[in-house]
């Protein structure tokens, strides 16, 4: 599906901005996307397999404001390259990204950012199946958490196979669940860290 119009008069959804969408007005989530969906920046949340099976969709940039990425929300999207997440998403569902077989780029904002993502599961984050991981348009192979950061989230580089290193500072406190599972690449921890 290439195409997606709500007309003016619908009282419960709208695809606003032209954007090939349908979003449900009153909670500013998209329900439904389609290969060609420009995502507004006035919407707040990604609805439940939203993106379901968009296979001639290559790239989305999801645009600061949107705050959570539901269950599915990009499941089948075969064609998918790469995503990019704001600093606003605070929350990604079960497998978004399940059979994006040709993801291979996973951006984020900032490593403060990223280490926040409440990810429900270890398919929840991207790098699961992209692997390579981009912060503010540059691939991060040599990974150094910043000072301001006490808590890395759980799965927050799960399955981040092109880490060559990372570097902790002294303030961090907390390592979630499999924080840095995966992690194939992975020659050289410097720590600082009390958290095991």
């Amino acid at each position: 599906m290439n195409s997606i119009i709500v007309v003016n008069r619908n009282p419960i959804f709208d695809s606003r901005n032209s954007c090939n969408a349908i979003i449900r007005t009153n909670s500013n989530t998209l329900v439904a996307g389609c290969n060609y969906t420009v995502i507004p920046n006035s919407v707040t949340n990604i609805g439940d397999e939203a993106f379901d099976s968009c296979s001639g969709m290559t790239s989305i940039t999801i645009p600061e404001g949107v705050r959570s990425v539901g269950k599915s929300s990009f499941s089948g999207c075969s064609g998918l390259t790469s995503v990019s997440i704001p600093s606003s998403v605070t929350s990604i569902g079960y497998n978004p990204f399940e059979g994006c077989t040709h993801l291979t780029k996973a951006e984020f904002a900032s490593i403060e950012s990223l280490v926040e993502i409440d990810f429900v599961s270890d398919d929840s984050n991207p790098l699961s199946y992209a692997h390579h991981l981009y912060i503010a348009g540059e691939e991060i192979l040599d990974l150094v958490i910043p000072e301001g950061v006490t808590n890395i989230g759980n799965y927050s580089f799960y399955n981040a196979k092109y880490l060559n290193s990372v570097t902790i500072p002294a303030n961090v406190k907390i390592i979630g669940k499999r924080a840095f599972s995966g992690c194939s690449g992975l020659k050289t921890i410097n720590s600082s860290s009390a958290s095991p």
